[in-house]
């Protein structure tokens, strides 16, 4: 997709340029619209790297959007659609509000105006965030060293311990006992050792003296009840590359439990759900009907639903790591289906809940 030049000359915010952004770490989950269509947008700031899931109907059709990018001082931002170059969003933002354009499929300007809401049910979240160089030799200021960037994502304190409790053991694999950022200190400190005795200027069998490790949050939905964490990792310590992994938890944010997929559907859904996940990857690839998936590069002919889906504020997706349905030059799948081919085969009592929410009503 190529930006027209003259998108950067056709933005004009209706924010006051005097009020610039305030830039603390934040969680917020924005609504409004883009162009004619209701948009949903949960949006995580850390250190001014934005990470936002944008839920929304062009053309009468469901979509989502992974995006990331970065926010400036002054309150311009540009968010990207993940794994690509080209800026798909472009605006301005304050504490509360959103404005811009987006680029659609046409190569069109969509004007968007968002306002920060506290959607039904919510929960306040706070990030917390840990980074750190560690060179390999001290003595050589240009030497080798090893990266560690990480992200912590919680209910601020006035939420109840269990919920949080959850997050830690569940979304982190950690210790719930100490506080939010020993829990990263600890995380780089044994990075860093480990870093240290496997790489040595007098082993040369040694893989790699450059060693990376980070984590990145998001959320999905944070409404009726409902929590979805993203943790999205990378690590490189030697080899061909590096090994990117996206873990997503849904919580019930009232008791802190983790739901699964059986928790959210009825008993006899598991076939149709089956259609519909692999009904929407030919789609997603353009795969015909009379064509295997394994033609097409999959391990599969079939994919069957996993245990890492999310729930989002548009429906449900199934995301599926390098080397799980494809080889790692494939990439990751991620499988979105919408509230609207799924509301049959939910549970009465989820449906219920969902239906108390602003994006399922809509």
């Amino acid at each position: 997709m190529l930006i027209k030049p003259i998108f950067f000359f056709l933005i004009i915010f209706s924010l006051a340029a005097q009020n610039a952004f305030a830039q603390t770490d934040f969680v917020s989950s924005f609504s409004g619209s883009i162009g004619q269509n209701t948009a949903t947008m949960h949006l995580v700031q850390v250190k001014g790297k934005l990470r936002a899931h944008l839920f929304y109907a062009p053309n009468g059709q469901a979509a989502y959007l992974t995006l990331s990018g970065s926010l400036k001082q002054n309150g311009n931002f540009f968010l990207q659609e993940e794994m690509t170059s080209d800026t798909l969003i472009r605006g301005r933002m304050t504490a509360n509000r959103m404005e811009g354009y987006l680029i659609n499929t046409q190569n069109q300007l969509e004007r968007i105006a968002l306002v920060a809401t506290n959607l039904k049910g919510s929960i306040p979240l706070k990030p917390y965030s840990y980074s750190a160089d560690h060179k390999l030799n001290t003595a050589l200021p240009g030497g080798p060293h090893a990266l560690f960037e990480s992200e912590l994502l919680l209910p601020e304190a006035s939420t109840s311990n269990p919920l949080s409790d959850s997050i830690l053991k569940l979304v982190f694999d950690v210790d719930t006992t100490v506080s939010p950022l020993q829990i990263l200190e600890r995380e780089a400190t044994n990075f860093f050792d480990n870093y240290q005795k496997l790489n040595t200027f007098e082993n040369t069998d040694t893989p790699s003296f450059q060693w990376v490790k980070t984590c990145e949050t998001g959320v999905l939905i944070n409404e009726g009840g409902f929590l979805c964490i993203e943790s999205n990792t990378y690590g490189y310590t030697g080899g061909a590359h590096g090994l990117p992994n996206r873990l997503f938890t849904v919580l019930d944010t009232e008791t802190g439990e983790q739901l699964h997929i059986t928790d959210l559907f009825t008993e006899n859904a598991e076939n149709s759900l089956f259609l519909l996940l692999n009904d929407a990857i030919r789609k997603r690839y353009e795969i015909p009907a009379d064509s295997s998936l394994k033609s097409f590069g999959f391990f599969f002919d079939q994919i069957e639903p996993n245990t890492n889906y999310w729930l989002g504020s548009g429906g449900i997706g199934f995301y599926y790591n390098s080397y799980e349905i494809a080889p790692y030059s494939f990439g990751h799948t991620n499988i979105y289906i919408p509230f609207e081919s799924i509301e049959a085969l939910m549970k009465e009592a989820v449906k219920q809940k969902l239906s108390q929410t602003q994006t399922f009503s809509n």
